[in-house]
């Protein structure tokens, strides 16, 4: 098989692998806490506590895309092939009645999570953020915070594939490639 066709076959395998990300909390939390997922058009997100009321969401994405809202095709082809400056989103969230008031086009998955490993990973993304702080912009047509980061954004880096990494950290076990925001909540694994 020629180069070429190899090269085509490994692309469209990795989509297909790519499709749908089955995500299974952790099964034993000593001190829990809900985290949420948020799953947008083609888009996806973390929102973490910082107290019972106040989360703050955080996502990965391409910086003249994502926070200055460029999204024409050549912006958008230039993104994944990771051309562009990527950028990372931090933004406040109220909760209410358990709930997070934010927009999510396809839902907001709750998941109960390790509290110690919900604040590592916002102590974390706060200060990634606040070293960029010099880079802010704000996009009143998504209501959101964004910050340059150093992170590479790619096809292969990409909004999902890090939030997929984020759930991991937080104890949560994924199948798939995370290609896509066909994120899906199973039932916590049963351990014998």
């Amino acid at each position: 098989m020629p180069p070429p066709a190899k090269a085509i076959r490994l692309l469209t395998l990795l989509l297909v692998a790519g499709c749908t990300t089955l995500v299974t909390p952790p099964q034993h939390v000593e001190k829990p806490v809900t985290v949420f997922l948020k799953l947008d058009a083609a888009h996806s997100a973390v929102l973490l506590p910082r107290s019972e009321t106040d989360y703050v969401e955080y996502s990965f994405g391409a910086f003249r895309w994502f926070a200055l809202g460029d999204t024409r095709w050549p912006v958008g082809v230039a993104s994944l092939l990771g051309l562009m400056r990527s950028t990372l989103q931090g933004t406040t969230v109220e909760i209410r009645d358990g709930l997070p008031l934010t927009v999510a086009q396809h839902g907001v998955l709750p998941l109960r999570v390790e509290r110690a490993r919900a604040e590592a990973l916002r102590m974390e993304l706060d200060a990634r953020f606040l070293r960029q702080v010099d880079t802010y912009h704000y996009n009143d047509r998504y209501n959101m915070s964004f910050v340059q980061d150093r992170e590479h954004y790619w096809f292969l880096n990409n909004c999902n594939q890090v939030t997929a990494r984020w759930l991991r950290r937080l104890g949560c076990h994924l199948t798939g490639f995370g290609l896509t925001n066909d994120f899906r909540l199973a039932a916590p694994a049963k351990r014998p």
